[in-house]
Protein backbone atom coordinates (compact mmCIF):
# COMPACT_ATOMS: atom_id res chain seq x y z
CA UNK A 1 0.00 0.00 0.00
CA UNK A 2 1.31 3.23 -0.63
CA UNK A 3 0.63 6.18 1.87
CA UNK A 4 -2.49 7.50 0.01
CA UNK A 5 -4.38 4.08 0.87
CA UNK A 6 -3.19 3.72 3.91
CA UNK A 7 -4.55 7.44 4.89
CA UNK A 8 -7.45 6.95 3.29
CA UNK A 9 -8.06 3.14 5.13
CA UNK A 10 -7.27 5.01 8.39
CA UNK A 11 -9.98 7.95 7.42
CA UNK A 12 -12.74 4.95 6.58
CA UNK A 13 -11.86 3.19 10.09
CA UNK A 14 -11.29 5.94 12.42
CA UNK A 15 -13.16 9.46 10.75
CA UNK A 16 -13.03 12.73 11.55
CA UNK A 17 -9.98 13.23 9.53
CA UNK A 18 -7.61 10.63 11.85
CA UNK A 19 -6.02 9.61 8.83
CA UNK A 20 -4.75 12.56 7.69
CA UNK A 21 -3.87 13.78 11.14
CA UNK A 22 -1.41 10.48 11.63
CA UNK A 23 0.12 10.23 8.46
CA UNK A 24 0.23 13.80 7.61
CA UNK A 25 2.45 13.83 10.40
CA UNK A 26 4.14 10.33 10.14
CA UNK A 27 5.09 11.89 6.81
CA UNK A 28 6.80 15.15 7.91
CA UNK A 29 8.29 13.52 10.88
CA UNK A 30 10.45 10.85 8.54
CA UNK A 31 11.61 13.77 6.01
CA UNK A 32 11.98 16.51 8.65
CA UNK A 33 13.40 14.16 11.80
CA UNK A 34 15.30 11.02 9.87
CA UNK A 35 15.98 12.76 6.46
CA UNK A 36 13.67 10.29 4.56
CA UNK A 37 15.66 7.14 6.09
CA UNK A 38 12.11 5.55 6.96
CA UNK A 39 9.00 5.75 5.25
CA UNK A 40 5.37 7.03 6.45
CA UNK A 41 3.69 3.72 4.97
CA UNK A 42 3.19 1.89 7.84
CA UNK A 43 0.00 0.76 9.25
CA UNK A 44 -1.12 2.74 11.97
CA UNK A 45 -3.18 0.96 14.31
CA UNK A 46 -6.10 2.70 17.10
CA UNK A 47 -7.25 -0.42 19.53
CA UNK A 48 -9.95 -0.02 22.97
CA UNK A 49 -8.00 -3.29 23.75
CA UNK A 50 -5.02 -2.84 26.07
CA UNK A 51 -1.57 -3.53 26.04
CA UNK A 52 0.40 -6.30 27.74
CA UNK A 53 3.60 -4.60 27.86
CA UNK A 54 3.63 -2.26 31.09
CA UNK A 55 0.24 -0.88 30.00
CA UNK A 56 2.46 0.53 27.22
CA UNK A 57 0.89 4.07 25.26
CA UNK A 58 2.07 2.42 22.19
CA UNK A 59 3.48 -0.77 20.33
CA UNK A 60 6.24 -0.91 17.28
CA UNK A 61 6.19 -4.40 15.05
CA UNK A 62 8.89 -3.17 12.89
CA UNK A 63 9.16 -7.01 11.29
CA UNK A 64 5.16 -6.59 10.49
CA UNK A 65 5.88 -2.71 9.54
CA UNK A 66 2.80 -1.80 11.94
CA UNK A 67 2.53 0.56 14.78
CA UNK A 68 -0.36 0.13 17.52
CA UNK A 69 -1.98 2.99 19.30
CA UNK A 70 -3.76 1.65 22.14
CA UNK A 71 -6.09 1.77 24.95
CA UNK A 72 -5.09 4.92 26.27
CA UNK A 73 -5.26 6.97 22.84
CA UNK A 74 -8.90 5.52 22.09
CA UNK A 75 -12.15 5.74 22.15
CA UNK A 76 -15.46 4.22 21.22
CA UNK A 77 -17.90 6.09 19.52
CA UNK A 78 -20.92 6.24 17.27
CA UNK A 79 -18.50 6.80 14.07
CA UNK A 80 -15.88 4.16 15.42
CA UNK A 81 -12.87 4.27 17.03
CA UNK A 82 -11.56 7.64 17.41
CA UNK A 83 -8.49 9.43 19.35
CA UNK A 84 -9.57 10.68 22.66
CA UNK A 85 -6.58 13.42 22.34
CA UNK A 86 -4.62 14.22 19.45
CA UNK A 87 -1.37 15.70 20.86
CA UNK A 88 -1.01 12.63 23.42
CA UNK A 89 -1.54 10.49 20.10
CA UNK A 90 1.08 12.15 18.05
CA UNK A 91 3.75 11.87 21.16
CA UNK A 92 3.26 8.27 21.37
CA UNK A 93 3.05 8.08 17.43
CA UNK A 94 6.57 9.62 17.47
CA UNK A 95 8.22 7.89 20.12
CA UNK A 96 6.68 4.46 18.04
CA UNK A 97 8.46 5.93 14.29
CA UNK A 98 11.70 6.36 17.11
CA UNK A 99 11.56 2.49 17.63
CA UNK A 100 11.02 2.21 13.74
CA UNK A 101 14.17 3.78 12.93
CA UNK A 102 16.08 1.86 15.80
CA UNK A 103 15.15 -1.26 14.10
CA UNK A 104 15.50 -0.09 10.15
CA UNK A 105 17.87 2.50 10.16
CA UNK A 106 20.30 1.57 13.67
CA UNK A 107 20.00 -2.35 12.91
CA UNK A 108 18.18 -3.23 15.75
CA UNK A 109 20.59 -4.15 18.33
CA UNK A 110 18.97 -3.67 21.92
CA UNK A 111 20.52 -4.16 25.18
CA UNK A 112 19.90 -6.70 27.71
CA UNK A 113 18.04 -4.25 29.60
CA UNK A 114 15.48 -3.63 26.70
CA UNK A 115 14.85 -1.36 23.60
CA UNK A 116 14.82 2.07 25.70
CA UNK A 117 17.99 1.36 27.89
CA UNK A 118 20.66 1.07 24.83
CA UNK A 119 22.72 3.23 22.40
CA UNK A 120 20.54 2.55 19.80
CA UNK A 121 17.45 3.84 21.32
CA UNK A 122 19.50 6.77 22.45
CA UNK A 123 20.85 7.33 18.87
CA UNK A 124 16.94 7.65 17.38
CA UNK A 125 15.74 10.11 20.06
CA UNK A 126 19.06 11.98 19.38
CA UNK A 127 18.25 12.21 15.73
CA UNK A 128 14.58 13.17 16.32
CA UNK A 129 14.53 15.55 18.96
CA UNK A 130 15.51 19.29 17.23
CA UNK A 131 12.21 18.32 15.15
CA UNK A 132 9.65 16.55 17.56
CA UNK A 133 10.81 18.33 21.07
CA UNK A 134 12.80 21.01 20.04
CA UNK A 135 15.71 20.14 21.63
CA UNK A 136 19.01 19.29 20.97
CA UNK A 137 20.06 16.49 23.09
CA UNK A 138 23.30 15.43 21.65
CA UNK A 139 25.98 14.26 24.00
CA UNK A 140 23.48 13.94 26.96
CA UNK A 141 22.29 10.48 26.44
CA UNK A 142 24.65 8.35 28.56
CA UNK A 143 23.14 8.04 32.01
CA UNK A 144 26.08 6.37 33.89
CA UNK A 145 29.64 6.09 33.65
CA UNK A 146 31.69 3.18 35.01
CA UNK A 147 34.39 2.14 37.05
CA UNK A 148 36.58 -0.16 38.77
CA UNK A 149 36.18 -0.73 42.89
CA UNK A 150 37.60 -3.68 44.26
CA UNK A 151 38.26 -5.78 41.76
CA UNK A 152 34.79 -5.25 40.10
CA UNK A 153 32.81 -2.84 37.92
CA UNK A 154 30.32 -0.91 38.77
CA UNK A 155 27.82 2.43 37.06
CA UNK A 156 27.87 5.17 38.49
CA UNK A 157 25.25 7.48 37.57
CA UNK A 158 26.04 11.00 35.07
CA UNK A 159 24.76 14.02 36.65
CA UNK A 160 24.58 15.99 33.26
CA UNK A 161 22.96 13.18 31.38
CA UNK A 162 19.01 12.78 30.86
CA UNK A 163 18.11 9.97 33.39
CA UNK A 164 17.44 6.44 32.10
CA UNK A 165 13.62 7.34 32.72
CA UNK A 166 13.83 10.39 31.04
CA UNK A 167 15.18 8.81 28.04
CA UNK A 168 12.69 5.73 28.55
CA UNK A 169 9.85 8.41 28.25
CA UNK A 170 10.82 10.30 25.32
CA UNK A 171 9.37 13.05 23.80
CA UNK A 172 6.95 13.27 26.67
CA UNK A 173 9.98 13.83 29.26
CA UNK A 174 11.49 16.40 27.14
CA UNK A 175 8.55 18.57 26.74
CA UNK A 176 8.26 18.64 31.00
CA UNK A 177 11.61 19.32 31.36
CA UNK A 178 11.56 22.31 29.13
CA UNK A 179 8.66 23.53 31.00
CA UNK A 180 10.48 23.19 34.21
CA UNK A 181 13.09 24.75 33.01
CA UNK A 182 15.90 22.16 33.62
CA UNK A 183 19.36 22.99 33.64
CA UNK A 184 20.59 20.17 31.40
CA UNK A 185 19.01 21.62 28.80
CA UNK A 186 20.44 25.61 29.00
CA UNK A 187 21.53 26.28 25.39
CA UNK A 188 19.96 23.32 23.89
CA UNK A 189 17.24 24.56 22.07
CA UNK A 190 16.77 24.60 18.73
CA UNK A 191 14.93 27.75 16.64
CA UNK A 192 11.61 27.22 15.43
CA UNK A 193 8.89 25.87 17.85
CA UNK A 194 8.76 22.06 18.33
CA UNK A 195 6.20 20.52 16.54
CA UNK A 196 4.07 19.35 19.31
CA UNK A 197 4.15 22.22 21.59
CA UNK A 198 0.59 22.26 23.39
CA UNK A 199 -0.01 26.15 21.20
CA UNK A 200 -0.39 24.18 18.14
CA UNK A 201 -3.44 22.56 20.06
CA UNK A 202 -6.81 24.50 20.30
CA UNK A 203 -7.81 24.27 24.25
CA UNK A 204 -10.63 22.08 24.65
CA UNK A 205 -11.14 21.23 21.33
CA UNK A 206 -9.03 18.34 19.42
CA UNK A 207 -7.55 19.81 16.60
CA UNK A 208 -3.86 20.54 15.51
CA UNK A 209 -3.47 23.52 14.48
CA UNK A 210 0.24 23.85 12.66
CA UNK A 211 0.34 23.05 8.93
CA UNK A 212 2.63 19.67 8.53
Amino acid sequence: MNLSAYKEAANLFYGLGTGDLIYDFAQNMCREAFDGAISPEVRIILTTAQSAYNQSYGWCWPEQNTIELVRQHCKSTSEGIVPRDNRSLLLTLAHEFCHLYQHQVLGGKVGSRGPHRCRSWYDAITKASPYICGVDIEGICKPFSSKRENGAVVKIENPASLTEVELTHWPRSIYKLVEDKDSRLKDRIVDGAPVLAKKNFIAGSNIFQKNL
